[in-house]
């Protein structure tokens, strides 16, 4: 009789009694350069904006492995940072890799021809199109349509089931909407080219250990705070919460918050030039940022409004722009340059993110 075949196993499949392999998800930016410093430099006080001190920053060690996921399209700063992580982690004995999924810039063509968009791009539609509804034959009854389509469900019923239960005839109408509609593509980047490389090799190193992934955010970025994806990974903030196992996840401890300025005012005193973590092309630049790249990184300016012409007529009919203005970025004004070169402004950093301008882009 032939043997039975081996179980399959998952990624999420894991040994809960063995320790859990620990990684720092390196982005590069500025809060996640002053975490990295802080377990590679194995650093005991830190100092809170309010000049008090805790200790024993990482009770638990430091993590087996650091990895940086390179989307090939980010600013030279962010190839400087990188270089100065990769000489931390060697001096700490932490091994630290370089994945990548490609080049976000340039991406692939799909088998059916299609051009891969994997970046939010603004678009203009630039075709009519028509889109098919549901709605009632009397025109007296909308009103009641309208409020159940607002109630999301009422003694267990779903809208659709409300809807019928309130026994409304309904018939199928097409309307038209001209060209010039405005809309975002859907955000792929980060999911593509940062998380799927990163954990892949997560995972090949793991074994069958659980896994903690340590993440660079600080106290001003609540919004970004999420559960790992499955069982098997916990996500980490150790700029926010206790970096222990045993500790509740959204509790605060003694060894946190620390907050943005903490982490610049901290890479400083290390010498080190904080760096901000994006894509030379993102979409969610703000215009302080645009006018600070074309003014201060030229090279970098180049490259996002070569990447805006290029996937301007990716998507059929639609036109597709990397400035939410939705004009070509070669040409876009921004009245902030005017106020830089006259050093109205010096050393501005409007973004609490320390990555992309609205902190999207991240595990």
């Amino acid at each position: 009789m032939p043997s039975a075949a081996p179980a399959r196993t998952s990624k999420a499949s894991f040994d809960p009694s063995l320790p859990p392999f620990r990684v720092h998800a390196f982005g590069a930016g500025v809060q996640s350069m002053a975490l990295l410093c802080a377990w590679a430099l194995e650093s005991e006080d830190f100092a809170r904006s309010d000049g008090s001190l805790w200790r024993g920053f990482f009770p638990e060690g430091k993590p087996d492995f650091a990895v940086y996921a390179d989307t090939q399209s980010e600013s030279p700063a962010i190839a400087e940072a990188v270089d100065v992580a990769r000489s931390l982690c060697a001096a700490a004995g932490v091994p630290f890799e370089v994945v990548t999924a490609g080049n976000l810039g340039i991406p692939k063509v799909a088998s059916t021809g299609t051009q891969g968009i994997f970046v939010p791009l603004f678009t203009v539609s630039t075709e009519p199109r028509w889109v098919r509804s549901t709605t009632p034959v009397d025109p007296f009854a909308i009103t009641r349509w309208t409020e159940l389509e607002e109630i999301e469900a009422t003694r267990g019923r779903t809208v659709a089931e409300q809807r019928e239960f309130a026994d409304i005839e309904t018939q199928g109408v097409a309307m038209c909407i001209p060209a010039g509609e405005e809309g975002q593509l859907r955000r792929q980047c980060t999911s593509v080219y940062k998380i799927d490389p990163m954990m892949k090799r997560v995972y090949e190193l793991a074994g069958n250990r659980p896994i903690e992934v340590w993440l660079g955010l600080s106290v001003d970025e609540p919004d970004r705070i999420k559960t790992g994806p499955n069982d098997r990974v916990r996500y980490f903030y150790p700029l926010i919460f206790n970096q222990n196992s045993n500790a509740t996840q959204g509790e605060y401890s003694e060894l946190a918050p620390m907050n943005r300025n903490d982490c610049v005012r901290h890479l400083s005193e290390l010498d080190i030039t904080p760096a901000k973590s994006a894509c030379v092309f993102c979409p969610y630049r703000s215009e302080f940022a645009w006018a600070k790249m074309k003014l201060e990184d030229p090279d970098s300016f180049e490259r996002a409004c070569e990447y805006d012409e290029r996937m301007r007529d990716a998507r059929p009919g639609y036109k597709c722009y990397v400035h939410r203005s939705r004009t070509p970025l070669r040409s876009v004004v921004f009245e902030a340059l005017t106020a830089m070169t006259l050093e109205l402004f010096d050393a501005i950093n409007t973004s609490l993110s320390g990555g992309c301008e609205e902190g999207y882009c991240g595990l």
